[in-house]
Protein backbone atom coordinates (compact mmCIF):
# COMPACT_ATOMS: atom_id res chain seq x y z
CA UNK A 1 0.00 0.00 0.00
CA UNK A 2 1.08 3.54 -1.10
CA UNK A 3 2.02 6.04 1.16
CA UNK A 4 -0.50 8.42 2.85
CA UNK A 5 -0.10 11.51 0.87
CA UNK A 6 0.13 15.33 1.60
CA UNK A 7 -0.36 18.42 0.30
CA UNK A 8 2.50 20.61 -0.27
CA UNK A 9 2.69 24.59 0.14
CA UNK A 10 2.95 24.66 -3.38
CA UNK A 11 -0.53 22.48 -3.48
CA UNK A 12 1.04 19.89 -5.38
CA UNK A 13 -0.21 16.46 -4.00
CA UNK A 14 2.54 14.94 -2.12
CA UNK A 15 3.56 11.18 -4.03
CA UNK A 16 6.62 8.67 -3.28
CA UNK A 17 8.61 8.01 -6.10
CA UNK A 18 10.95 5.03 -6.56
CA UNK A 19 13.02 5.43 -9.82
CA UNK A 20 14.84 2.45 -10.83
CA UNK A 21 17.49 1.97 -13.72
CA UNK A 22 20.13 -0.65 -14.85
CA UNK A 23 23.55 0.30 -13.76
CA UNK A 24 24.81 2.35 -17.08
CA UNK A 25 24.52 5.77 -17.06
CA UNK A 26 22.96 6.64 -20.36
CA UNK A 27 20.52 5.16 -18.90
CA UNK A 28 20.00 6.31 -15.64
CA UNK A 29 21.23 10.17 -16.34
CA UNK A 30 17.64 10.87 -17.64
CA UNK A 31 15.90 9.27 -14.48
CA UNK A 32 18.31 11.37 -12.77
CA UNK A 33 17.25 14.69 -14.13
CA UNK A 34 13.31 13.82 -13.91
CA UNK A 35 14.54 12.83 -10.02
CA UNK A 36 15.71 16.64 -9.70
CA UNK A 37 12.32 17.62 -11.06
CA UNK A 38 10.17 16.03 -9.57
CA UNK A 39 11.81 16.42 -5.81
CA UNK A 40 12.02 20.03 -6.60
CA UNK A 41 7.77 19.96 -6.41
CA UNK A 42 8.59 19.04 -3.18
CA UNK A 43 8.30 15.11 -3.60
CA UNK A 44 9.50 12.46 -1.83
CA UNK A 45 12.09 10.29 -4.86
CA UNK A 46 14.32 7.62 -3.70
CA UNK A 47 16.85 6.43 -6.89
CA UNK A 48 17.92 2.66 -7.00
CA UNK A 49 20.62 1.11 -9.13
CA UNK A 50 23.92 -0.75 -8.36
CA UNK A 51 25.89 0.31 -5.05
CA UNK A 52 29.06 1.06 -7.25
CA UNK A 53 27.80 3.84 -9.02
CA UNK A 54 29.19 7.73 -8.33
CA UNK A 55 26.09 9.11 -7.86
CA UNK A 56 25.33 9.96 -3.70
CA UNK A 57 26.34 13.60 -3.68
CA UNK A 58 24.95 14.56 -7.00
CA UNK A 59 21.69 13.24 -6.05
CA UNK A 60 22.07 14.71 -2.12
CA UNK A 61 22.45 17.68 -3.72
CA UNK A 62 19.18 17.48 -5.84
CA UNK A 63 17.52 16.38 -2.21
CA UNK A 64 16.91 13.22 -3.84
CA UNK A 65 17.67 10.00 -1.30
CA UNK A 66 19.82 6.87 -2.89
CA UNK A 67 20.05 3.59 -2.19
CA UNK A 68 22.41 1.40 -4.01
CA UNK A 69 22.08 -2.16 -4.38
CA UNK A 70 25.04 -4.48 -2.99
CA UNK A 71 24.76 -6.77 -5.84
CA UNK A 72 28.40 -7.36 -6.46
CA UNK A 73 27.87 -5.18 -9.85
CA UNK A 74 31.42 -3.63 -10.84
CA UNK A 75 32.00 -0.77 -13.60
CA UNK A 76 31.42 -2.75 -17.19
CA UNK A 77 33.27 -2.32 -20.39
CA UNK A 78 31.86 -2.36 -23.94
CA UNK A 79 30.05 -6.21 -24.48
CA UNK A 80 30.52 -6.70 -29.03
CA UNK A 81 26.95 -7.82 -28.43
CA UNK A 82 25.39 -5.10 -26.19
CA UNK A 83 24.71 -5.41 -22.60
CA UNK A 84 22.90 -8.15 -21.08
CA UNK A 85 19.47 -6.64 -19.59
CA UNK A 86 18.56 -10.06 -18.58
CA UNK A 87 21.05 -10.77 -16.25
CA UNK A 88 20.34 -7.56 -14.45
CA UNK A 89 16.34 -8.13 -14.47
CA UNK A 90 17.66 -11.48 -12.65
CA UNK A 91 20.12 -10.10 -10.30
CA UNK A 92 18.31 -7.14 -8.90
CA UNK A 93 14.55 -8.87 -8.63
CA UNK A 94 14.90 -9.19 -4.91
CA UNK A 95 16.75 -6.71 -4.21
CA UNK A 96 14.37 -4.26 -6.09
CA UNK A 97 11.26 -5.72 -4.63
CA UNK A 98 12.86 -5.52 -0.80
CA UNK A 99 12.61 -1.95 -1.25
CA UNK A 100 9.89 -1.76 -2.58
CA UNK A 101 8.41 -3.47 0.34
CA UNK A 102 10.40 -1.05 2.39
CA UNK A 103 9.76 2.24 0.26
CA UNK A 104 6.09 1.66 -0.62
CA UNK A 105 5.96 4.31 -3.09
CA UNK A 106 3.15 5.73 -5.25
CA UNK A 107 5.00 5.44 -8.18
CA UNK A 108 7.63 3.66 -10.06
CA UNK A 109 9.77 5.20 -12.50
CA UNK A 110 11.58 2.60 -14.70
CA UNK A 111 14.41 2.82 -17.56
CA UNK A 112 12.73 1.18 -20.57
CA UNK A 113 14.87 -1.99 -19.94
CA UNK A 114 14.31 -1.92 -16.23
CA UNK A 115 12.95 -5.39 -16.39
CA UNK A 116 13.03 -5.93 -12.24
CA UNK A 117 11.45 -2.71 -11.03
CA UNK A 118 8.73 -3.55 -14.15
CA UNK A 119 8.06 -7.35 -12.81
CA UNK A 120 7.81 -5.87 -9.25
CA UNK A 121 5.45 -3.32 -10.32
CA UNK A 122 2.83 -5.88 -11.49
CA UNK A 123 3.67 -7.98 -8.65
CA UNK A 124 3.12 -5.22 -6.01
CA UNK A 125 0.21 -3.89 -8.42
CA UNK A 126 1.81 0.03 -8.08
CA UNK A 127 1.62 2.30 -11.00
CA UNK A 128 4.60 2.23 -13.81
CA UNK A 129 6.04 4.89 -15.99
CA UNK A 130 8.54 3.53 -17.81
CA UNK A 131 11.32 6.10 -19.24
CA UNK A 132 12.88 5.61 -22.97
CA UNK A 133 16.25 7.15 -23.94
CA UNK A 134 15.51 7.29 -27.75
CA UNK A 135 14.30 8.37 -30.88
CA UNK A 136 10.66 8.23 -31.08
CA UNK A 137 10.74 6.74 -34.64
CA UNK A 138 13.04 3.72 -33.06
CA UNK A 139 10.94 2.36 -30.24
CA UNK A 140 7.45 3.25 -32.60
CA UNK A 141 9.75 0.57 -35.06
CA UNK A 142 10.10 -1.94 -32.00
CA UNK A 143 7.21 -1.44 -30.97
CA UNK A 144 5.45 -2.17 -34.12
CA UNK A 145 8.27 -4.80 -35.71
CA UNK A 146 8.69 -6.99 -33.25
CA UNK A 147 4.72 -7.86 -32.88
CA UNK A 148 4.76 -8.94 -36.40
CA UNK A 149 5.39 -12.75 -35.88
CA UNK A 150 7.77 -13.39 -38.74
CA UNK A 151 10.03 -10.48 -37.21
CA UNK A 152 9.83 -11.92 -34.06
CA UNK A 153 11.22 -15.40 -35.77
CA UNK A 154 13.45 -13.84 -37.76
CA UNK A 155 15.30 -12.25 -34.20
CA UNK A 156 15.04 -15.34 -32.20
CA UNK A 157 16.82 -17.34 -35.07
CA UNK A 158 19.55 -14.32 -35.69
CA UNK A 159 19.84 -14.02 -32.00
CA UNK A 160 19.16 -17.10 -30.13
CA UNK A 161 21.25 -16.16 -27.00
CA UNK A 162 18.36 -15.23 -24.55
CA UNK A 163 20.35 -12.53 -22.90
CA UNK A 164 20.90 -10.69 -26.41
CA UNK A 165 19.49 -7.07 -25.57
CA UNK A 166 17.03 -7.44 -28.83
CA UNK A 167 15.13 -10.50 -27.43
CA UNK A 168 15.13 -8.60 -24.18
CA UNK A 169 13.51 -6.29 -25.69
CA UNK A 170 11.23 -8.01 -27.70
CA UNK A 171 9.98 -9.73 -24.51
CA UNK A 172 9.98 -7.55 -21.85
CA UNK A 173 10.24 -4.40 -23.07
CA UNK A 174 7.79 -3.54 -25.85
CA UNK A 175 4.83 -5.45 -23.89
CA UNK A 176 5.14 -3.18 -21.08
CA UNK A 177 5.68 0.11 -22.74
CA UNK A 178 2.29 -0.74 -24.80
CA UNK A 179 0.65 -0.67 -21.64
CA UNK A 180 1.91 2.05 -19.33
CA UNK A 181 2.94 5.77 -19.60
CA UNK A 182 5.90 5.70 -21.63
CA UNK A 183 7.96 8.82 -21.44
CA UNK A 184 10.12 9.27 -24.40
CA UNK A 185 13.45 11.70 -24.80
CA UNK A 186 12.97 12.97 -27.79
CA UNK A 187 10.61 15.17 -30.33
CA UNK A 188 9.07 16.16 -33.53
CA UNK A 189 12.19 18.37 -34.37
CA UNK A 190 14.90 15.51 -34.06
CA UNK A 191 13.09 12.68 -35.84
CA UNK A 192 10.13 13.75 -37.42
CA UNK A 193 8.12 11.04 -35.79
CA UNK A 194 4.72 11.43 -36.88
CA UNK A 195 1.54 10.29 -35.30
CA UNK A 196 2.50 8.56 -31.41
CA UNK A 197 0.27 5.98 -29.43
CA UNK A 198 -1.62 8.22 -26.55
CA UNK A 199 0.49 6.48 -23.86
CA UNK A 200 3.53 8.07 -25.36
CA UNK A 201 4.75 11.60 -24.26
CA UNK A 202 7.40 13.25 -25.78
CA UNK A 203 9.49 14.93 -23.61
CA UNK A 204 12.57 16.24 -25.38
CA UNK A 205 15.99 16.81 -23.96
CA UNK A 206 15.30 16.28 -19.78
CA UNK A 207 18.50 18.08 -18.11
CA UNK A 208 16.74 21.49 -18.67
CA UNK A 209 17.92 24.13 -20.73
CA UNK A 210 19.74 26.60 -18.34
CA UNK A 211 23.33 27.78 -19.59
CA UNK A 212 26.43 26.27 -17.64
CA UNK A 213 29.82 28.08 -16.68
CA UNK A 214 33.53 26.44 -17.09
CA UNK A 215 34.70 29.37 -14.68
CA UNK A 216 36.01 26.59 -12.02
CA UNK A 217 37.73 24.31 -14.11
CA UNK A 218 41.11 26.54 -14.44
CA UNK A 219 43.49 24.01 -16.92
CA UNK A 220 40.84 23.90 -18.98
CA UNK A 221 39.84 27.41 -19.25
CA UNK A 222 43.71 28.26 -19.61
CA UNK A 223 43.88 25.55 -22.95
CA UNK A 224 40.81 27.61 -24.26
CA UNK A 225 42.46 31.05 -23.86
CA UNK A 226 45.33 30.09 -26.33
CA UNK A 227 43.01 28.34 -28.29
CA UNK A 228 40.78 31.40 -28.75
CA UNK A 229 44.33 33.30 -29.14
CA UNK A 230 45.17 30.90 -32.37
CA UNK A 231 41.93 31.36 -33.81
CA UNK A 232 41.52 27.81 -34.97
CA UNK A 233 38.35 25.94 -34.48
CA UNK A 234 38.12 23.78 -31.24
CA UNK A 235 36.61 20.80 -31.23
CA UNK A 236 35.21 18.36 -28.69
CA UNK A 237 36.36 14.66 -28.68
CA UNK A 238 33.64 12.31 -26.76
CA UNK A 239 33.07 8.32 -26.80
CA UNK A 240 31.33 7.65 -24.15
CA UNK A 241 31.85 5.32 -20.77
CA UNK A 242 31.02 1.99 -22.49
CA UNK A 243 33.10 2.13 -25.75
CA UNK A 244 36.47 0.53 -25.71
CA UNK A 245 38.73 2.54 -27.95
CA UNK A 246 42.14 0.05 -28.95
CA UNK A 247 45.45 1.95 -29.75
CA UNK A 248 44.88 1.99 -32.77
CA UNK A 249 41.47 3.83 -32.75
CA UNK A 250 43.13 6.46 -30.40
CA UNK A 251 45.67 7.34 -32.97
CA UNK A 252 43.67 7.00 -36.07
CA UNK A 253 41.84 9.92 -34.28
CA UNK A 254 44.87 11.87 -32.39
CA UNK A 255 46.55 11.50 -35.68
CA UNK A 256 43.79 12.42 -37.70
CA UNK A 257 42.57 15.72 -35.48
CA UNK A 258 46.43 16.36 -35.48
CA UNK A 259 46.53 16.78 -39.12
CA UNK A 260 44.06 19.42 -39.25
CA UNK A 261 44.10 23.03 -38.27
CA UNK A 262 41.88 22.49 -35.25
CA UNK A 263 42.57 22.15 -31.13
CA UNK A 264 40.55 19.81 -29.58
CA UNK A 265 39.24 18.86 -26.35
CA UNK A 266 39.38 15.19 -25.96
CA UNK A 267 37.55 12.88 -22.73
CA UNK A 268 39.55 10.14 -23.13
CA UNK A 269 39.65 7.37 -20.52
CA UNK A 270 42.99 7.41 -18.55
CA UNK A 271 44.29 4.18 -19.22
CA UNK A 272 43.74 4.54 -22.56
CA UNK A 273 46.15 7.70 -22.62
CA UNK A 274 48.87 5.90 -23.08
CA UNK A 275 48.14 5.84 -26.51
CA UNK A 276 48.61 8.77 -27.25
CA UNK A 277 52.66 9.97 -29.02
CA UNK A 278 54.33 13.10 -27.99
CA UNK A 279 55.58 15.51 -30.07
CA UNK A 280 54.82 19.91 -31.11
CA UNK A 281 50.92 18.45 -31.69
CA UNK A 282 49.99 17.42 -28.37
CA UNK A 283 49.86 21.42 -27.59
CA UNK A 284 46.81 21.54 -29.65
CA UNK A 285 45.24 18.86 -27.38
CA UNK A 286 43.13 18.88 -23.82
CA UNK A 287 43.35 15.52 -22.30
CA UNK A 288 41.50 14.23 -19.64
CA UNK A 289 39.90 10.95 -17.76
CA UNK A 290 36.64 13.00 -17.19
CA UNK A 291 35.10 16.53 -19.14
CA UNK A 292 32.73 18.52 -17.04
CA UNK A 293 30.37 18.54 -20.61
CA UNK A 294 27.46 20.25 -20.39
CA UNK A 295 29.46 22.92 -19.87
CA UNK A 296 31.61 22.31 -22.95
CA UNK A 297 28.68 21.86 -25.14
CA UNK A 298 27.62 25.77 -24.01
CA UNK A 299 30.71 26.90 -25.27
CA UNK A 300 29.88 29.59 -27.85
CA UNK A 301 33.49 29.06 -29.41
CA UNK A 302 33.15 25.16 -29.97
CA UNK A 303 33.01 24.75 -33.53
CA UNK A 304 31.88 20.38 -33.22
CA UNK A 305 31.82 17.32 -31.52
CA UNK A 306 33.38 14.06 -32.43
CA UNK A 307 30.56 11.45 -31.08
CA UNK A 308 29.62 7.82 -30.21
CA UNK A 309 25.99 9.10 -31.02
CA UNK A 310 24.43 7.67 -27.70
CA UNK A 311 20.82 9.19 -27.20
CA UNK A 312 21.84 11.43 -24.27
CA UNK A 313 24.99 12.69 -26.24
CA UNK A 314 22.93 13.30 -29.19
CA UNK A 315 20.60 15.46 -27.95
CA UNK A 316 23.01 17.24 -26.05
CA UNK A 317 24.98 18.02 -29.21
CA UNK A 318 21.38 19.42 -30.79
CA UNK A 319 20.27 21.43 -27.70
CA UNK A 320 23.75 23.19 -27.57
CA UNK A 321 23.62 23.62 -31.64
CA UNK A 322 26.99 21.86 -32.73
CA UNK A 323 27.52 20.00 -35.96
CA UNK A 324 29.03 16.25 -35.18
CA UNK A 325 31.21 13.61 -36.58
CA UNK A 326 29.22 10.76 -35.55
CA UNK A 327 31.57 7.92 -34.14
CA UNK A 328 28.63 5.15 -33.66
CA UNK A 329 29.78 2.13 -31.43
CA UNK A 330 26.65 -0.50 -30.95
CA UNK A 331 23.26 -0.57 -30.24
CA UNK A 332 20.85 2.03 -30.92
CA UNK A 333 23.75 4.61 -31.74
CA UNK A 334 24.01 3.86 -35.42
CA UNK A 335 20.35 4.78 -35.89
CA UNK A 336 21.18 7.87 -33.99
CA UNK A 337 24.50 8.78 -36.01
CA UNK A 338 21.86 8.28 -39.38
CA UNK A 339 19.43 10.43 -37.97
CA UNK A 340 21.84 13.05 -36.87
CA UNK A 341 23.45 13.04 -40.67
CA UNK A 342 20.29 12.89 -42.21
CA UNK A 343 19.58 16.05 -40.10
CA UNK A 344 22.38 17.77 -42.11
CA UNK A 345 24.15 18.45 -39.04
CA UNK A 346 27.46 16.69 -39.65
CA UNK A 347 29.12 13.39 -41.05
CA UNK A 348 29.48 10.08 -40.16
CA UNK A 349 32.56 7.86 -39.42
CA UNK A 350 32.59 3.63 -39.71
CA UNK A 351 34.93 3.58 -36.05
CA UNK A 352 36.11 0.33 -36.76
CA UNK A 353 37.14 0.80 -39.83
CA UNK A 354 38.46 4.80 -40.01
CA UNK A 355 41.95 5.59 -40.74
CA UNK A 356 43.82 8.69 -39.87
CA UNK A 357 42.92 9.90 -43.15
CA UNK A 358 39.71 9.18 -42.90
CA UNK A 359 39.47 11.28 -39.40
CA UNK A 360 41.20 14.14 -40.92
CA UNK A 361 39.10 14.00 -44.05
CA UNK A 362 35.58 13.85 -41.83
CA UNK A 363 37.27 17.05 -39.48
CA UNK A 364 38.47 18.91 -42.67
CA UNK A 365 34.54 18.71 -44.67
CA UNK A 366 32.89 19.95 -40.80
CA UNK A 367 35.15 23.10 -40.64
CA UNK A 368 34.94 23.72 -44.35
CA UNK A 369 31.33 23.93 -44.11
CA UNK A 370 30.80 25.17 -40.82
CA UNK A 371 28.20 27.93 -41.43
CA UNK A 372 26.05 25.45 -42.83
CA UNK A 373 25.94 22.56 -40.35
CA UNK A 374 25.87 25.42 -37.46
CA UNK A 375 23.25 27.40 -38.58
CA UNK A 376 21.37 23.52 -39.12
CA UNK A 377 22.11 22.82 -35.31
CA UNK A 378 21.21 26.08 -34.14
CA UNK A 379 17.50 25.95 -36.25
CA UNK A 380 17.44 22.81 -34.21
CA UNK A 381 18.29 23.65 -30.79
CA UNK A 382 15.65 26.29 -31.22
CA UNK A 383 13.08 23.65 -32.07
CA UNK A 384 13.97 21.17 -29.02
CA UNK A 385 14.38 24.27 -26.84
CA UNK A 386 9.66 24.48 -27.44
CA UNK A 387 9.26 20.74 -26.05
CA UNK A 388 7.92 20.23 -22.61
CA UNK A 389 11.21 19.38 -20.80
CA UNK A 390 11.88 17.79 -17.10
CA UNK A 391 8.81 19.90 -15.44
CA UNK A 392 5.74 19.25 -17.67
CA UNK A 393 7.36 15.59 -17.85
CA UNK A 394 6.98 15.52 -14.07
CA UNK A 395 3.35 16.63 -13.98
CA UNK A 396 2.89 13.48 -16.06
CA UNK A 397 4.40 11.25 -13.52
CA UNK A 398 2.32 13.20 -10.99
CA UNK A 399 -1.01 12.14 -12.76
CA UNK A 400 0.29 8.75 -13.83
CA UNK A 401 0.42 8.19 -9.41
CA UNK A 402 -3.14 9.02 -9.21
CA UNK A 403 -5.98 6.17 -9.03
CA UNK A 404 -7.26 5.45 -12.31
CA UNK A 405 -5.23 7.75 -14.71
CA UNK A 406 -3.23 4.90 -16.46
CA UNK A 407 -6.75 3.19 -16.82
CA UNK A 408 -7.94 6.37 -18.42
CA UNK A 409 -5.28 7.19 -20.76
CA UNK A 410 -4.63 3.54 -21.86
CA UNK A 411 -8.78 2.82 -22.70
CA UNK A 412 -7.95 -0.54 -20.53
CA UNK A 413 -6.44 -2.34 -17.44
CA UNK A 414 -2.54 -0.89 -17.16
CA UNK A 415 0.54 -3.07 -16.82
CA UNK A 416 0.22 -2.86 -13.15
CA UNK A 417 -3.44 -4.25 -13.33
CA UNK A 418 -2.92 -6.99 -15.31
CA UNK A 419 -3.41 -10.14 -14.09
CA UNK A 420 -3.32 -12.55 -17.47
CA UNK A 421 -0.17 -14.32 -18.14
CA UNK A 422 2.27 -11.96 -19.83
CA UNK A 423 5.72 -13.02 -20.49
CA UNK A 424 8.11 -10.78 -19.08
CA UNK A 425 11.19 -13.04 -18.94
CA UNK A 426 13.32 -13.70 -21.84
CA UNK A 427 14.16 -17.62 -20.64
Amino acid sequence: MAMERSEEPMGIEKIKVLAYSIPMMGHLTPLLHLSKALAARGHDVLVVSSEFLEVQDKLEAMNVRWRGLKDGEKPVVEDPNGPHFQRYMDLHMSLVSSVLDEEKPDVILADYVGGAAMLCAREKAIPLVVNAALPTTLVARMTTLLRIPLVKRFVTWMQPDVEHPLTFIKEVSVPVCRNTLTIINSCTALDGCGKVPANFFLSGPLDGFESRSLDSNSELMAFLEKAKRAEKPICYITTGSLMQLTEEQVLALYEGFASQEVWAIWSLKKDKQSFLPEGPERERFFVSGWMPQAEIMDLKELSMVLTHCGWGGSLECMMAGKPVICYPGFGDQNANAQMLQKLGVGVGLNPFTATAADVGAAVKQVAENLALYSTTAREISEAIRKSPGPVATAEQIEAAARPGQLEKMLGHKPYHLQTETCVLSCR
